[in-house]
């Protein structure tokens, strides 16, 4: 739970800034901001360092619907992933 973690397709482990900027490229449209991240990867790696190591106070700031929605979204895949 310190870091967010990621996999790739070739079995490569990516964590905290790292994983986010390999998340970004995998996103569809993630690809400039996949780029940008990656061109400043020791800022991006402490900008996530910052708001990993604050998300119990960031929570809170982050509305109910926006909550609800993500929840929503996740229930889908996994009754998708399910069937």
């Amino acid at each position: 739970m310190a870091s967010f973690h990621l996999v790739d397709g070739g079995g490569a482990v990516h964590s905290g800034g790292r994983a986010l900027t390999e998340l970004l490229r995998l996103l569809p449209g993630g690809g400039p901001l996949a780029a940008l991240a990656g061109a400043i990867q020791p800022f991006t790696d402490a900008v996530y360092r910052l708001v990993a190591g604050n998300r119990s106070r960031l929570g809170p700031l982050i509305p109910a619907r926006v909550k609800a929605r993500a929840d929503a979204a996740i229930a889908r895949r996994q009754a998708e992933r399910a069937r």
